[in-house]
């Protein structure tokens, strides 16, 4: 050996760049309501439905709906429906079949009252953001106020 006995080592440092993006992770499946206006009269049991795509079991996944994009119509979340997160107006008229979650099927059970009338968006949440979500419509008929639904003008009175 060289260097009066001394061994000689090199070192070679290797870096490893991992690069990473802000690409959007896709979900495993879609939500879709085939039913983008759902018609109904007070005090009748109307069902929102909203179903995955491909299906999917999402019992285990925590279940929303909201209307108009603000209000909190029915939560499930572990395992359970939560009713601290629904507001009042809502309490003790809706659910969902929690044996059907397992088939994909999110739909909503709503007792309806004049008041409901509105925009309403199922949501399942995931890892992807936004989560997977889809809308519809809740329309009144027979009532005394009618309500209409115009896409990018929001409700009118007639």
């Amino acid at each position: 050996m060289g260097n009066n006995g001394k061994v000689r080592l090199t070192v070679m440092l290797c870096s490893v760049v991992v690069l990473s993006t802000n690409a959007a992770v896709r979900a495993e499946f879609e939500l879709k309501c085939p039913d983008v206006r759902v018609e109904t009269e007070p005090n009748k049991t109307v069902i929102l439905p909203c179903f995955t795509e491909p299906q999917t079991d999402v019992s285990l996944r925590p279940v929303e709906w909201v209307v108009n994009d603000t209000d909190g119509v029915h939560l499930y979340r572990k395992k359970a429906d939560d009713p601290e997160e629904q507001i009042e107006d809502y309490k003790g008229r809706t659910s969902l079949s929690h044996n059907n979650l397992s088939l994909g099927d999110c739909s909503l059970s709503l007792r309806v009252k004049m008041s409901d009338a509105g925009t309403y968006r199922c949501s399942v949440i995931t890892e992807t953001l936004p989560p997977p979500s889809c809308s519809l419509n809740l329309i009144g008929t027979n009532w005394n106020i009618g309500v209409v639904s115009l896409v990018g003008l929001g409700f009118i009175l007639l």
